[in-house]
């Protein structure tokens, strides 16, 4: 597998982390009723914010990459042990942190989920979106797989129009037309919204994984074309979110454009590359639990030191910190103590 992809999967969690530091951190003093920030100061966090819409796409498309070099071999396969020691990886750690949230929750807001609730609740991916989508791939990934090196166009242009389909009728207009309300009957249950949002990548990564000797010389070829288009795409994206300009498909071209770069990033491109290639090998596990670290550090706060929301531009770059090392610091100690054996069932 690429050697910057270790790397890029810790700077997508690092852009996880920022942008819920940003809507957390801003909203929360305004909850409680201190005044918002200035408005040029809210355009920058914005803008950083906005970062996160390449996070989740790298995210999954590098899991789709990783997948593909586990089936390496003439013809590719994939062994039943992979699935399902993979599986077990994606779906304890995301049942403990998801129950833990709504433990949180519920003492925090009185915000109560019955079993039904919390069973939608986990299958819809709240709050961790893409876990759902994830799950579903690695179910299909023996199929894909079998697919996606002789017919891997086809596979693509089959999930990629099914997924501007859905992107029509989730947000009429979108593609500058609107679908009969009917249509609304074609989307999937449970996993429709997330599937609009981020069902390329996934399959993108695997194709890439399983015919890159062929591909990546034609991606290298275009990379400064794909390098445009993550620069144009992101802005004309942050422009159509401040309302100056309509133009939605932009926020999904920005990402698109850049996993397509992505194979072409040489790793001593990348500024910290060994510590992001740190954060990488925790990734998964940090998502599961930043949000969580920054839900009780500001519920802290909130209850001993509500003053400190006054100071939110000092506080920001504080509770970056905590979200992003808290977890870190965690996981490191887990792996390193007795019971380093349950890593797997807790971090992933």
């Amino acid at each position: 597998m690429n050697r910057q992809f270790p790397a890029l999967s810790g700077l997508a969690m690092v852009l996880i982390v920022l942008n819920h530091t940003i809507e957390m951190g801003t909203s929360v003093p305004v909850q409680v009723g201190f005044p918002p920030l200035a408005e040029p100061v809210r355009v920058l966090l914005s803008l950083l914010q906005g970062l996160g819409v390449f996070a989740v796409p790298t995210f999954l498309f590098i899991s789709g990459a990783f997948v593909a070099y586990a089936a390496r071999g003439e013809p590719p396969t994939l062994t039943g042990k992979f699935l399902r020691n993979s599986l077990s990886h994606i779906l304890w750690p995301y049942l403990l942190w998801s129950l833990l949230f709504y433990a949180v929750v519920f003492v925090q807001l009185d915000q109560r989920y019955g079993p039904l609730g919390i069973v939608k609740n986990l299958l819809t991916g709240y709050p961790f979106h893409f876990v759902p989508l994830l799950v579903l791939y690695y179910l299909l990934a023996p199929l894909l797989v079998r697919l996606g090196r002789r017919w891997g166009w086809l596979v693509l242009a089959a999930i990629g129009l099914g997924q501007l389909f859905l992107i029509n009728v989730l947000h009429p207009g979108a593609l500058g037309f609107t679908l009969p309300s009917q249509a609304q009957a074609l989307v999937p249950p449970v996993i429709g919204r997330t599937l609009a949002d981020w069902a390329i990548y996934f399959p993108l990564g695997l194709v890439y994984g399983l015919n890159a000797k062929r591909l990546l010389p034609a991606l290298q070829r275009l990379k400064w074309a794909f390098a445009g288009g993550v620069v144009l795409f992101f802005v004309l994206g942050f422009l159509h979110f401040n309302s100056i300009i309509t133009l939605p498909l932009a926020s999904y071209l920005a990402p698109l454009s850049f996993v397509l770069l992505a194979p072409s990033i040489q790793r001593n491109w990348i500024p910290g590359a060994r510590r992001l290639e740190t954060v990488g090998k925790r990734s998964y596990g940090l998502y599961l639990t930043h949000l969580i670290v920054l839900d009780l550090t500001l519920w802290g706060i909130q209850a001993l030191a509500p003053g400190l929301f006054r100071f939110q531009l000092l506080l920001l770059p504080l509770l970056f910190v905590v979200a992003l090392f808290t977890p870190l610091l965690a996981m490191d100690g887990l792996a390193h103590s007795p019971r380093r054996t349950v890593y797997r069932y807790v971090f992933g």
